[in-house]
């Protein structure tokens, strides 16, 4: 046995680590453990490369392209899981394996080691039972296969890239100069002169729409100059009420974390471009309708930066403090109201993670009231045109009625999804 073996159960024994389910699985997996004749078979293209890299501690991510699975791992373990892919190929059995193994780690149990890999989808003959927080907490409406899309547009992709830089830089330049010009004023960029308050909203809404699109594009063609193939366009319904438009990116956590956050920047960067040019262009010659689009955008960057949901900033906001799991620790916490087993305790590792779990909390509960006041104003206006008029004392206790209607909702929805 080599020192860097002795090492490792030293920190097994040290820690006493148990290299089969973390405790957040434990707490919610009910599956049947993995039988010791069952022979254990990784994609093809499984593989690990680093994810993390800090004072503390290197992290490093143990992922499939081809199931895009991926499982987290710490540098304690890596050259456990470098010979469990060695030696694991579709032949040998656990029981097999256990025995080739056992004299040299310390791991308490094969069969439920290799139960948690199965689970984290990375074994190609494995029944997959467990699911991901998006899959648990939404709704996917429609997807679009993109893959052959992307393969094509590949050779165009780096001058593409080329043409915006430059662009980028000529159009925010002269912003710039506009502004230190007093060409432009800061204060009333976004105003129009011809359109109601409500003909603004309308428009915004309609306009938002193409910038959507074309938002998630840019992760697409940023990522493909990456060498990564997207693969969907997807939209979902997040929490029962956020609807989410985002692409699929297989492989994207093999990215060097740098890499990693211009991939996910790369919507809001374009929405940023489109924001000023449509300021430029609508200042300099007063059109109403740019200047609509502008905002449209500038929205479309505030909600991508807020990091308490599904957004890009979520996850811009998980690499740059080389983190991750926070939503996966908020889902816990939701789930925590139904599942008894889930302990809470474990979910505030540190402040952060308060701070983070609560935030998140906030942001959902103020949505679920948005949609209590929403329904409370419609009912309003159903019974005014019956010339019904409803006392105004009960608009509170009917959206929250309809508030805690689409928690219970969301609740149920979550435990169907979760089995």
């Amino acid at each position: 046995m080599d020192n860097s073996n002795k090492l490792f159960n030293k920190i097994i024994e040290k820690e006493k680590t148990n290299l089969t389910l973390n405790d957040e699985t434990k707490d919610k997996t009910k599956q049947k453990i993995l039988d010791g004749n069952f022979k254990p078979k990784f994609f093809e293209d499984i593989r690990i490369s680093p994810l993390f890299e800090n004072a503390a501690q290197e992290i490093y991510c143990v992922g499939t392209i081809e199931s895009d699975n991926y499982l987290k791992i710490d540098k304690g373990k890596l050259e456990f899981m470098k010979t469990l892919l060695n030696i694991t190929d579709g032949e040998k059995t656990i029981d097999e394996i256990d025995r080739t193994l056992s004299s040299i780690y310390a791991v308490s149990s094969y069969r439920q080691f290799f139960t948690m890999l199965g689970e984290y989808g990375l074994l190609k003959n494995y029944n997959l039972n467990r699911k991901s927080d998006m899959s648990i907490f939404s709704i996917n409406l429609f997807q679009i296969n993109i893959k052959k899309f992307c393969i094509s547009i590949r050779r165009y992709v780096p001058a593409l890239l080329a043409i915006f830089k430059m662009s980028y830089i000529f159009i925010f330049s002269l912003f710039l100069a506009l502004i230190i010009t007093n060409s432009i004023d800061i204060t009333t960029m976004f105003e129009t002169k011809n359109n109601s308050s409500f003909q603004t909203l309308i428009l915004i809404f309609i306009y938002i729409v193409p910038s959507i699109v074309v938002h998630e594009l840019s992760h697409m063609i940023v990522a493909i100059n990456h060498n990564l193939t997207p693969k969907y366009i997807k939209y979902s319904l997040y929490m029962l009420i956020y609807p989410i438009i985002y692409v699929v990116i297989p492989g994207i956590y093999f990215l060097k974390r740098e890499e990693r956050i211009w991939v996910l920047s790369a919507g809001v960067i374009w929405n940023s471009f489109f924001m000023f040019v449509c300021i430029v262009v609508g200042n300099i010659f007063d059109l109403d309708l740019l200047k609509i689009l502008a905002y449209s955008n500038l929205i479309l960057i505030v909600i991508n930066l807020i990091p308490f949901f599904l957004s890009d900033g979520y996850f811009i906001l998980s690499n740059i403090l080389k983190t991750s799991n926070m939503r996966k620790d908020f889902t816990l916490f939701i789930m925590s109201f139904t599942n008894k087993n889930i302990d809470r305790k474990k979910l505030f590792s540190n402040k952060f993670s308060i701070f983070y779990i609560l935030m998140s909390l906030i942001f959902l509960i103020y949505g679920m009231y948005g949609v209590g006041v929403n329904a409370a104003s419609t009912i309003y206006e159903f019974l005014a045109s019956r010339s019904i008029n409803l006392d105004g004392i009960y608009f509170l206790p009917i959206s929250i009625f309809f508030s805690l209607l689409m928690f219970s909702v969301l609740m149920f929805t979550m435990n169907k999804n979760s089995k």
